[in-house]
C-alpha cells in the first residue's frame, strides 16, 4: 500500500501546482481538482484490473465490469481535459479539430476494446435450445 501512495505523490504534488497556478479561476481550480481524481480513478481501475484475472470463469463478469468503470473514467476524463483545451483554443476550426479528434481516438479505442472481446465467450449463453427443438419436434 505504501508503494500505490507513493506513485500519487507526483500527482498529488501536481495537483497542489497547478491549485497554485489556477487559485483566481473557479473554472481553472474546479478542471485540475476533477482531472485529478479522474487520473486517480483510472489508476484505481487498471490496478484493479491487474488484479483480476481474464481467463478465471469465476471472476469473468467481475473483470467486464471493472473494465466499463475503466472505459466509463477514461472518456470523462478524455472529453474533461478536451473541453479545457477546446475553451482555450482561439480559432473555431481548431476548436472543432480538436473535437473530432478526440471523438475518433475514443471511437478507435472503443472498436479496439470491442474487437479484442468478440472472441471470448460470454458469461452464460444468449439463447438456450433444448435438444428437442434441434430436431424439429414439439
Amino acid at each position: 500500500m505504501e508503494l500505490a501512495a507513493a506513485k500519487l505523490l507526483p500527482e498529488t504534488e501536481q495537483l497542489g501546482q497547478g491549485s497554485e497556478s489556477a487559485r483566481h479561476s473557479r473554472r481553472d481550480l474546479t478542471f485540475v481538482i476533477v482531472t485529478y481524481y479522474l487520473i486517480a480513478l483510472l489508476w484505481c481501475c487498471l490496478a484493479k484490473l491487474k488484479l483480476l484475472c481474464r481467463d478465471d470463469p469465476a471472476a469473468a463478469s467481475k473483470w467486464r465490469r471493472v473494465r466499463f468503470a475503466a472505459w466509463v473514467v477514461f472518456v470523462t476524463l478524455a472529453y474533461t481535459i478536451e473541453m479545457r483545451v477546446a475553451e482555450a483554443t482561439p480559432d473555431r476550426w481548431l476548436k472543432n479539430a480538436v473535437w473530432w479528434l478526440t471523438s475518433l481516438g475514443i471511437c478507435l479505442v472503443f472498436y479496439f476494446m470491442a474487437r479484442a472481446d468478440a472472441g471470448r465467450p460470454a458469461d452464460g449463453p444468449l439463447l438456450q435450445v433444448s435438444p428437442e427443438g434441434l430436431n424439429g419436434t414439439r
